[in-house]
Formats: structure tokens, sequence, C-alpha cells
């Protein structure tokens, strides 16, 4: 993780390895014009399953994992955030 940060320049800003092994962290990295959110936990899909769905891309010659679109939107809808739901993103 702080190897795929370093090459997004955010070591930088100060983000080193025990800063996404603490559960239950977010944080957003931005140094623009690239911006990543990072989770180190997430609720309606166990981490064991998303990880045997994710998907790789690649950015600027490097293969990085996300989550896919269905474990996506299942943690979405878990968070059951307001500003999701108003704006038509997801249904209840």
């Amino acid at each position: 993780m702080i190897a795929a940060l370093d090459r997004f320049i955010f070591v930088a800003l100060g983000v080193v390895s025990e800063d996404v092994a603490r559960p239950d962290q977010m944080a957003q990295l931005v140094y623009l014009p690239k911006r990543m959110t990072l989770f180190t936990s997430i609720d309606g899909v166990a981490f064991s399953h998303a990880w045997g769905r994710r998907t790789t891309i690649e950015i600027d010659g490097m293969h990085i994992d996300v989550i896919g679109t269905d474990d996506l939107i299942a943690t979405t809808r878990a968070t059951d955030r307001p500003q999701n739901l108003d704006r038509g993103r997801l249904s209840r």
C-alpha cells in the first residue's frame, strides 16, 4: 500500500503503513489532479468476498486492485448515507 501511495506522491503527506493498518479508517488523499479514497474497513460485504471479486485497473503503468462494482454498490447501500439516496444514486 505504501509503495502505491508513494507512486501517487502521497507519502509526502505523511501517510505511513500504520495509517492504513487500523480498522474503521477512511482517508481521502488529494494531490491534484489525482485523488484516492482509502477505506480500511467496509460494511455490506466481507473482505474475503470482495477481494475475490476485485477489479484490477492500470494507472500510469501500475496495476491497482479496486473493489468490484457489485461490491461497491453493496457497501454503499450498507452505509445508508442520505447523500447517496437523496441524489438517486441508489435505491433502498
